[in-house]
């Protein structure tokens, strides 16, 4: 089952930047890292990067970057699974310096350690009606699940919707992250409520270690 070990955010406001920059402490080993972001897209910016100053690589794709054309901003849900434990500062790059660059980062504890994106389950959307929601609802794959999704809106600020709960929301750019750790695969759409407006929804689901460890003896027994 998952458990919350740590979380952080930052918030850029009006300064210009290239980098967002969180810093977690008490971060275990075997830790699933998780990100939440958004900078504004003005003049072709682009996502660089996604890291950290202790884990090898980058961070990867859950809801991969992607631009809100109207509102101009760049929303994503990142990861790194099987973290290194300590104090883990985490870096958004992007290609320009703008206002405007946010990010929210947790630290999950019983995260499967190899693969632990549900890859059956990610989805994203935008729209500009009230209450948005990532589209058709979707199942996760397994048992204890933990399901992150992201609102982005434009003017208008949103309130969670059924069975999430807000974790480092950070209001000065109307980015709303929120997660779900579910008992049993329970189909959802990434609610929220809000009044009309331009919006990003996204979500992404991961696999708990429990899942990982029957998964993996099911193929042993199997002989595969």
């Amino acid at each position: 089952m998952y458990a919350l070990d740590t979380h952080s955010s930052q918030d850029n406001g009006s300064s210009f930047s290239t980098t967002v920059v969180v810093t977690l402490t008490g971060v275990q080993l075997g830790d699933l890292i998780t990100v939440e972001f958004g900078f504004t897209g003005f003049g072709g910016n682009s996502l660089v990067s996604v890291a950290d100053n202790v884990n090898p690589g980058n961070y990867l794709a859950a809801a991969p970057a992607h631009l809100n054309a109207t509102n101009d901003f760049i929303y994503g849900i990142y990861y790194m699974p099987n973290s290194q434990a300590g104090t883990i500062t985490i870096t958004l790059t992007f290609a320009l310096s703008v206002a405007n660059g946010a990010m929210a980062a947790q630290a999950w504890l019983g995260g499967a350690q190899v693969s632990p994106l549900d890859v059956s389950f990610s989805q994203q959307q935008d729209g500009t009606t009230a209450n948005p929601t990532t589209g058709s609802v979707q199942t996760p794959s397994g048992t204890g699940e933990l399901v992150i999704a992201l609102c982005g809106l434009d003017t208008k600020t949103a309130t969670v919707g059924a069975n999430f709960t807000f974790i480092d929301t950070l209001v000065g750019e109307l980015l709303y992250p929120a997660f779900w750790i579910q008992t049993s695969p329970t189909a959802t759409n990434a609610p929220y409520v809000a009044a009309a407006d331009s919006w990003t929804d996204q979500m992404a689901a991961f696999i708990p270690s429990l899942g990982q460890d029957l998964f993996s003896e099911t193929l042993a027994y199997k002989g595969q």
